[in-house]
């Protein structure tokens, strides 16, 4: 089609040249007396050349246009899969943006809502927008200070909204993390890169190395940590890394973050989490105050080290509690959602994190905590599903502990 465009407009502009030659005619036949025939020559290939160069010159405008005009409308382009980064592709989770905007809604009505603050930081950081993200974490901290997996994930937006440098920001957040867990993988990475980004070698093959321990087998930071220890020890030995890398086998370590190996962003999976989480809150909103007193279980979720190579750090971990008595239903009253990255980790369970404005803990009599590593990303139990349940406790109960160590 474009190119009919541009065939016509040239061939308009040939004719009408032609036409105005013709009907000059005569002053040409002057000109020719006045002038000579050499200059007459001259001029009329010069006005040749300039008819072809606006020629091809309208063409190439009027094709771009269209071109641009196809793309935005969509006519005449054939069907492919949308961009990986693009929020608004209905292939991948169209609504984002919308839902996005509903939890900034939320959070503007209820601004202590801390589990809502926290899911904010992390979409922001999933969304590659660093210093929102950093802004949003610094507030989801102080509404939950002991989570020491949010505290790293501040480190790391904080590292990467300042073009990737270690701002006391992002250090303090670093070391609050680390008192909180200081085995924890995300920790571990983060403090060795600040380290090795420091010239401080040795410091950063100790993290390195304990990192290398409690990294599952065939993980993303395992294979990191097969580079990044062979470089950091060359160079705390004085030795030449790239020598010692080739001699290894490898490259040197390409890390897109500070916090370590980076999945691509998937929109359409993001966006079903941020529903989920949503309508668990709108949830929370229907069950009202004032509707039973308070319950809250506190305590710590580990996983048992002989397990870690069953795991991957981006796997799911589901807290939950339920009934003790399975005639009053099977449906969690309230639930969490964590990675095996996170452990171990402190864990609050209330009515803040209600599944149905039904059922709900502060109703409870008894109930019993599971904590479960899900391999399918569900709630629900699969084989090879790895599990902890506690004994039936009361709603408000403090300092238990769940140890994840076996399967059913």
């Amino acid at each position: 089609m474009t190119s009919l465009v541009a065939l016509s407009i040239i061939l308009s502009i040939s004719l009408a040249s032609v036409v105005g030659i013709y009907l000059a005619g005569g002053t040409l036949g002057g000109m020719r007396r006045a002038f000579g025939a050499r200059r007459i020559k001259l001029a009329a290939a010069s006005l040749a050349a300039a008819l072809i160069v606006a020629s091809a010159l309208a063409g190439w405008y009027f094709i771009a246009s269209a071109q641009r005009a196809a793309a935005l409308t969509g006519e005449g382009a054939k069907p492919g899969p949308a961009s990986p980064g693009s929020v608004t592709s209905p292939a991948n989770g169209g609504d984002l943006n919308m839902l996005v905007t509903k939890l900034e809604d939320r959070l503007r009505r209820e601004p202590g809502d801390a589990q809502g603050l926290a899911l904010y930081a992390r979409t922001l950081m999933e969304l590659r927008r660093f210093s929102d993200a950093a802004a949003a974490y610094a507030r989801a901290v102080e509404a939950i200070p002991d989570d020491a997996a949010l505290h790293f994930e501040r480190a790391d937006a904080a590292y990467m909204a300042s073009g990737e440098k270690w701002t006391p920001v992002a250090r303090d957040a670093l070391a609050r993390g680390l008192t909180l867990s200081p085995a924890h993988p995300e920790g571990l990475w983060l403090a060795g890169r600040e380290r090795f980004e420091n010239k401080d070698y040795p410091a950063a093959v100790r993290h390195w190395e304990a990192l290398a321990r409690v990294a599952p087998p065939g993980s993303d930071y395992e294979k990191e940590m097969k580079t990044a220890l062979v470089e950091a020890r060359a160079l705390r030995d004085g030795r030449d890394p790239a020598a010692e890398l080739a001699k290894a086998g490898s490259s040197a370590p390409q890390v897109e973050t500070a916090g370590g190996p980076v999945a691509a962003l998937n929109p359409a999976s993001l966006a079903v989490e941020l529903r989920t989480s949503l309508a668990a809150m709108d949830a929370k909103t229907a069950i009202g105050p004032g509707s039973g007193e308070p319950a809250t279980v506190r305590g710590t979720v580990s996983l048992d080290p002989a397990l870690r190579s069953l795991t991957r750090p981006e796997d799911i971990v589901f807290v939950f509690a339920r009934h003790a008595d399975p005639a009053l239903g099977s449906m969690p009253l309230a639930m969490l959602r964590k990675r095996v990255a996170d452990l171990p980790l402190q864990f609050e369970l209330s009515d803040n994190n209600a599944m149905s404005s039904e059922q709900k803990l502060s109703k409870a009599r008894l109930v019993i905590i599971t904590a479960r590593v899900s391999k399918s990303g569900d709630a629900g139990y699969r084989p090879g599903d790895l599990e902890g349940v506690s004994a039936a406790v009361s709603p408000r109960t403090g300092g238990l502990h769940l140890n994840i160590s076996g399967t059913r």
